[in-house]
């Protein structure tokens, strides 16, 4: 389900080996002279609205996280 070059929850793939291999894609399009594009999504702000105390209760009980793990340094 995921495409090829997902590099998330896969052995052997990383956010490294996603990025050399798209701007190898572009500079092999550069070579052949073709217009390129690419998009960008910034979601680093995404999760910032979600309520903390909702995901460690998540946590808890759907994947039995606890202890030390739950507790965050402030």
């Amino acid at each position: 389900m995921l495409p090829p070059l997902q590099p998330v929850y896969r052995s052997h793939h990383s956010s490294e080996a996603a990025l050399v291999e798209v701007v190898s894609d572009i500079l092999e399009a550069a070579d052949m002279s073709t217009v390129t594009l690419l998009g960008l999504l910034d979601l680093s702000a995404a999760f910032i609205i979600v309520d903390h105390n909702i995901i460690v209760q998540r946590l808890r009980t759907s994947f039995v996280v606890d202890g030390i793990v739950l507790h965050s340094k402030k």
